[in-house]
């Protein structure tokens, strides 16, 4: 087997009103801990999902008004209580994203409440935001051009001096 294949696989399940455990894996720096609520960190090199068309239907664009709501997500500093550490964490809150509409990175638990978020979930409503700012940008420049353009014609003409134009309250 190559060096880079897990070496070690341990698992252990654990009953505690459900079911619970952890996995470790070892080359990869693999580590899932949930026994005690905790979680700790995955490494790998990628984290692959389906996304050939091949795999879906009902593809359609995100409307304006879902691609918005990532606006009004807001951005935490934390720490988790089972963390003996104290480490303090950066995400969201699950329970928002639910309250706003903001559903799909959103995981639930047996009783429909707000549990994880999937924050690889947001990669394409950022892409979706980070086009239409583009788009933005660029007919901000447009008008820039021609507002440039039609002050120089003015000064040109003896309409307005530059001093005017610099003074114009907009």
């Amino acid at each position: 087997m190559r060096t880079n294949i897990i070496q070690k696989i341990l698992l252990r399940i654990f009953s505690l009103g459900e079911t619970r455990g952890y996995i470790r894996a070892y080359c990869t720096s693999f580590d899932v801990a949930d026994t005690t609520g905790a979680w700790r960190p995955v490494r790998a090199s990628a984290f692959n999902q389906q996304s050939s068309k091949r795999y879906k239907k009902n593809i359609v664009d995100i409307d304006d008004e879902e691609l918005h709501k990532v606006l009004r997500v807001a951005v935490k500093r934390f720490m988790y209580k089972s963390d003996q550490e104290g480490k303090v964490e950066t995400g969201v809150i699950a329970e928002q994203l639910h309250a706003i509409g903001l559903t799909a990175p959103v995981n639930y638990d047996r009783e429909g409440r707000p549990d994880a978020v999937d924050y690889s979930k947001f990669t394409p409503y950022l892409i979706g935001l980070a086009q239409e700012q583009e788009k933005r940008i660029a007919e901000l420049e447009t008008k820039a051009k021609k507002c440039e353009a039609l002050s120089a014609l003015l000064i040109s003409k003896g309409i307005l001096t530059q001093e005017e134009i610099d003074g114009l309250d907009v």
